[in-house]
């Protein structure tokens, strides 16, 4: 008698563990899905720079990677906002970064240095040993009430497949592909990225993913 109560005991807590074990992993898969919903995706193509030599050279426009300022401007509700040439001596027309939120999507501003250099009526040969990356900045509104954010950033050439930027170099993230790096920040619902890419001769691909953070 004793045996056979025991025994069903035995059945009823196998049972019960197996049920709550289902339930664990039915749940963590579940928040596993939830990792991997996107939120915000983007892909660009940024052409050649100009680095002389250089290893991370400063964008050809003026404070396109300074993305911390960027998202603290348009969290402070400024409209647009612009890039001039870096350098001062020689004059070109500003580039625009609208607000993300007149727009029917992100916000995107992409200068490679010869379209600039086209611009101000040089070229790559008479600029001397100046040294510019060419560089896309890109601008998201984030949902209301979403937490952290996980960008994956990745970066490839026409004759490679896209490889991860997740090497930190600073403040930047920097690009197995070579002569590139993704910065970003977010302020408040705003997430700002630029892309740069310093190669003499390769345009790159450059592609942000954004998932709910872990």
């Amino acid at each position: 008698m004793f045996i056979r109560f025991f025994s069903s005991v035995c059945l009823v807590l196998i049972f019960v563990s197996s049920l709550t074990g289902c339930r664990t992993k039915e749940s963590n898969t579940g928040n596993r899905a939830a990792d991997q919903v996107l939120i915000a995706s983007k892909q660009y193509v940024v052409g050649p720079g100009q680095n002389a030599g250089a290893d991370d050279p400063p964008c050809i426009r003026r404070g396109m990677e300074d993305v911390a300022r960027i998202a603290k401007n348009f969290a402070a509700q400024q409209g647009t906002q612009s890039f001039g040439f870096v350098r001062k001596d020689t004059p070109a027309a500003p580039l625009t970064l609208n607000a993300p939120s007149d727009s029917a999507g992100p916000s995107v501003i992409v200068d490679a240095v010869q379209n600039t250099l086209t611009k101000t009526g040089r070229s790559a040969t008479d600029s001397g040993a100046d040294k510019y990356a060419s560089c896309g900045t890109i601008v998201f509104v984030l949902p209301k009430n979403i937490g952290q954010v996980r960008a994956v950033l990745t970066a490839g050439n026409e004759a490679e497949a896209p490889l991860p930027c997740a090497t930190v170099q600073g403040q930047s993230m920097k690009c197995d592909v070579g002569s590139a790096t993704w910065t970003s920040f977010r302020e408040d619902r705003y997430f700002v990225a630029t892309f740069k890419n310093w190669s003499e001769n390769l345009s790159r691909t450059a592609k942000i993913d954004l998932y709910p953070g872990n």
